[in-house]
């Protein structure tokens, strides 16, 4: 059985919600992420941006120069923890129609888990079916 600890990206980025979308902008493209947790200046997370939410914001003609991450991003943050199955992952993912799971241990943020993570998994090990 494939747990999320298996699978899923350590964090590497968390970013201030009050970073402008401009600027979150531009720390996802150089770190060459789709999305990362907001966090307030106490580090807890408020929130989940994405590549996907600046398109849309600025698709609808906002302003991503005076505007802070923090009014565009998710704030129904689903999570896991690292001993999860990757198949209650994929449920939680479907039953929450998000693309991107926060990994919570003992409170504490260590990673973060996505659907391409799930495919990388089923690509790369032959599995055609995740067991329960």
């Amino acid at each position: 059985m494939f747990i999320v600890k298996d699978i899923m990206t350590p964090f590497v980025c968390e970013i201030l919600a009050t970073k402008l979308v401009c600027e979150v902008e531009g720390i996802l493209v150089s770190e060459n992420i789709s999305g990362a947790p907001l966090v307030n200046g106490k580090g807890i997370v408020v929130g989940l941006i994405t590549k996907s939410d600046i398109v849309h914001f600025d698709f609808i003609g906002g302003d991503t120069y005076t505007t802070p991450a923090s009014e565009i991003s998710t704030t129904n943050i689903v999570t896991v923890k690292p001993s999860d199955s990757v198949k209650w992952a994929a449920q939680k993912m479907m039953q929450n129609d998000v693309h991107r799971l926060l990994v919570v241990e003992n409170e504490r943020m260590v990673g973060m888990v996505s659907v391409i993570d799930i495919v990388r998994l089923v690509a790369n090990s032959g599995v055609t079916a995740l067991p329960a």
